[in-house]
């Protein structure tokens, strides 16, 4: 028997990676508990409600120089919560990177 979270991994067609990055949401601010090129799993603070399915938000990669930013506009294909803690599984539609 699959558990919810084998179904969505055998979904995943791109590798993933268990990084953390700082996200800001707009409305709230996160962090990345694993992303590929494609998408990616944030968690935030409880959030009560999503106005959209498209989100725009912006995570810092650090680097020996500097660091990247990567701008993404997004569509939330899954929310998850709990008393403390709202995740979103997130298709990345689009991004930008800019280095600092």
């Amino acid at each position: 028997m699959n558990t919810q979270s084998e179904r969505f991994t055998n979904q995943r067609s791109e590798q993933r990676f268990n990084l953390q990055f700082p996200v800001s949401l707009g409305f709230a601010e996160g962090v990345t508990r694993d992303i590929s090129a494609s998408g990616c799993y944030i968690e935030t603070s409880k959030i009560e409600s999503i106005e959209s399915e498209i989100i725009d938000f912006t995570f810092f990669m650090p680097g020996p120089h500097g660091g990247i930013e990567r701008k993404c506009i997004g569509k939330v294909v899954r929310i998850e919560q709990n008393k403390e803690t709202t995740g979103l599984g997130v298709q990345i539609i689009g991004s930008q990177l800019l280095r600092h």
